[in-house]
């Protein structure tokens, strides 16, 4: 929960991403382990969040747990904690 900045091969990732999410176009993110997809994701959604107050973002994980660490990273950003 440390990390706040992408790297840069994550930034020009995020770039690729939101030009495809500004045309409604999927997006499947696939890395290696430990290659910070998780945080790729969450800088996504926070984004959107932070942008548009009144968005809907739909998280599906594969455990209740990552769901809930994924909510909590997001959380402590917008509060600012």
């Amino acid at each position: 929960m440390l990390f706040d900045n992408p790297t840069p091969h994550q930034e020009d990732g995020l770039i690729l991403c939101k030009a495809k999410i500004a045309v409604h176009e999927s997006v499947h993110v696939i890395a290696v382990a430990g290659a910070g997809k998780t945080f790729f994701g969450v800088c996504l959604i926070l984004e959107k969040v932070q942008s548009d107050p009144l968005a809907r973002v739909l998280l599906v994980t594969s455990s209740e747990g990552l769901a809930r660490f994924i909510i909590r990273w997001i959380g402590k950003r917008i509060r600012g904690s």
